[in-house]
């Protein structure tokens, strides 16, 4: 009887342990992305995402993903000292190398330096490989030549930690 008491109080303990963690979890990427019911699914958008970084220039990105479609669009900025026109972006680690075609939004002097907008696409699957432990680096290919940028180890934990996260969200409610 002992025994059985203990391992209901061991088992409420536990239960317990993970729903508060649970709560922690969707506090904790609730305030990293959106979700908005369209008439054609659910649209899933990622704020900024950034930490990525070259000698001369920064990257930032966002991710839009429509629940019906097996796309996700990565927006992103780059700011550089130059006016620099990008035509494609490549994503690479180890196990994983993907380029897809970009399209200019617009190009704006900003605070001294140039801040160029452009969009492309990524298969979701591929998208999912890419957030993983290996440390990735993202070229951009520009009129000027290719642009690598990296980021460290921490932020690229947290950063694919939290994306990986709000991806099980969405595959969760297809």
């Amino acid at each position: 009887m002992v025994n059985n008491t203990k391992q209901a109080i061991v088992r409420v303990l536990a239960l317990l342990l993970v729903l508060i963690s649970f709560s922690g979890y969707s506090q904790k990427i609730s305030k990293h992305y959106s979700s908005s019911l369209q008439q054609n699914g659910t649209l899933y958008f990622i704020f900024k995402l950034k930490e990525f970084r070259s000698n001369s220039s920064d990257f930032k990105y966002d991710l839009t993903y429509l629940s019906t479609g097996d796309s996700v669009t990565l927006n992103f900025s780059i700011f550089d000292e130059s006016n620099v026109e990008i035509d494609s972006i490549r994503l690479v680690k180890n196990s994983f190398d993907k380029t897809a075609k970009s399209e200019r939004i617009f190009i704006e002097p900003k605070k001294g330096s140039w801040h160029g907008r452009f969009t492309t696409k990524f298969l979701f699957t591929d998208l999912e490989k890419f957030y993983g432990d290996e440390l990735p680096k993202i070229i951009l290919y520009a009129k000027k030549g290719p642009m690598e940028f990296t980021i460290n180890k921490g932020a690229w934990k947290d950063q694919s930690e939290l994306v990986n996260k709000i991806f099980m969200v969405i595959k969760y409610n297809k």
